[in-house]
């Protein structure tokens, strides 16, 4: 396997856990201010970041 094709299986794994640990937190609901509530927001973003690389197919940041 390429380290190009590595990299990109990486971040789709990476993608696939940050997904499942966003719907986890989105299901309990967490109140704004609270730390779950922060990560929820972190996770959103950093799979938005991680699918733009996925669609460009760079597997870089």
């Amino acid at each position: 396997m390429s380290e190009r094709s590595s990299n990109l299986q990486d971040l789709a794994e990476r993608l696939a856990a940050l997904r499942e640990e966003g719907a986890e937190l989105l299901a309990r609901r967490p109140a704004p201010g609270t730390s779950d509530h922060a990560r929820l927001s972190w996770i959103d973003a950093e799979i938005e970041a991680l699918s733009r690389q996925l669609q460009q197919g760079t597997g870089q940041p």
